[in-house]
């Protein structure tokens, strides 16, 4: 039998990517295919993944929302052949063509965010010229992306994407939430610090400007970790506070330290489930968190985190103070964060395409 595991595009290693390298140690046979790849990426080196014919037309990997016009274009043109195909989706690739004797389990991260739940917001402060020829893209985009598509079981990451599927493609699914290496992020018993910390893809709707503006009030030590699109432009705004620190991508054992060595970790973007959050408590750390998204499935309030309700700056900076205010447990956090373990997804997932293939009939 012959399986495909198929994931957007390999740009940045984030949330996603980490459930595709889970998917590829269950269905170990399975051949990787994406739209593109950033080969100079270590973790994409590794997974030896086929491309599109993208590869060879989107030369600056950083710049590639810029093409994002040819994407649906070439995934309806992608005839997968095989006996099971798993998409892992968090925009275009679920769409691709198959045999009608194949099965299609898709392991969906998000309905493509900006087509859906997040448009306006991804066309405030455009030209007006802009907001109309991006509007026109976006409605096509997503009448292309309920129609077309050939998921035939369709697998949530969380139950806030649960109840997004069910919205806009009007499909059932079923939740099984992410891996997280709760073996590898551990507690350090001795760990001390004062710096709170920001683990994130730097772009624009992780909403890590407000952090930033937060912490320009409060003053207190923030370590920003990652990189992005919007890099620059975040580090620009920071030239003159001495309080906070970008140190771009690190390695997993440095991540692990500042974890571990975090009062704790912001949280100031609504996530489909959020890994970043539950990694950080594994290392039996806190989270001050939005009160919206994943982070309502994976963080307790007065228990292992924080929420504040309003996403501005304003409110994250209140909750900082309410935060230093109460007392929380490694022991809470660990316990917590366990939960999300990868020998779970693995099995939840291996269990999930065995019963789907029993009785699947095309």
């Amino acid at each position: 039998m012959k399986t495909i595991i198929a994931h957007d595009y390999l740009a940045s290693p984030g949330g996603s990517e980490k459930v595709l390298e889970q998917l590829a140690k269950v269905f170990s046979k399975a051949e990787i295919f994406c739209l593109f790849k950033d080969n100079s990426i270590a973790f994409n080196k590794k997974l030896n993944a086929k491309t599109s014919i993208l590869q060879k037309i989107i030369f600056s990997k950083k710049k590639y929302p810029a093409f994002a016009f040819l994407f649906p274009f070439v995934v309806s043109a992608t005839r997968l052949k095989a006996d099971l195909i798993i998409s892992s989706s968090h925009s275009f690739i679920k769409n691709f063509r198959k045999p009608k004797s194949a099965l299609h389990i898709c392991y969906c991260h998000t309905p493509f965010r900006y087509a859906w739940h997040m448009k306006e917001e991804f066309l405030q402060g455009k030209l007006l010229p802009v907001r109309i020829v991006l509007g026109a893209f976006l409605h096509a985009l997503r009448f292309w992306d309920k129609n077309f598509g050939s998921v035939d079981y369709f697998v949530a990451n969380s139950k806030e994407v649960k109840k997004r599927i069910k919205e806009f493609y009007n499909r059932d699914s079923t939740v099984i939430y992410p891996p997280v290496e709760t073996t590898f992020f551990t507690p350090e018993k001795k760990a001390s610090g004062d710096y709170y910390l920001v683990v994130s893809r730097l772009v624009p709707f992780k909403r890590i400007d407000l952090a930033i503006n937060a912490f320009k009030e409060l003053g207190k030590p923030l370590v920003v970790v990652g990189e992005g699109r919007a890099s620059a432009k975040l580090q620009n705004s920071v030239r003159a506070c001495a309080n906070i620190t970008f140190v771009g991508n690190v390695e997993a054992d440095q991540l692990r330290e500042y974890y571990r060595n975090c009062k704790a970790l912001i949280f100031p973007q609504a996530e489909d489930f959020g890994i970043t959050a539950v990694e950080v408590q594994a290392c039996g750390k806190p989270v001050v968190a939005l009160a919206k998204g994943g982070a309502l499935e994976t963080v307790v309030e007065g228990k292992t985190g924080h929420f504040f309700k309003e996403q501005t700056a304003g409110a994250l900076a209140k909750a900082v103070k309410e935060f230093e205010r109460m007392k929380f447990t490694q022991a809470n956090a660990r316990k917590n964060a366990e939960q999300f373990s990868t020998e779970r997804f693995r099995k939840e997932i291996k269990s999930f395409v065995e019963s789907r293939q029993k009785i699947f009939r095309p």
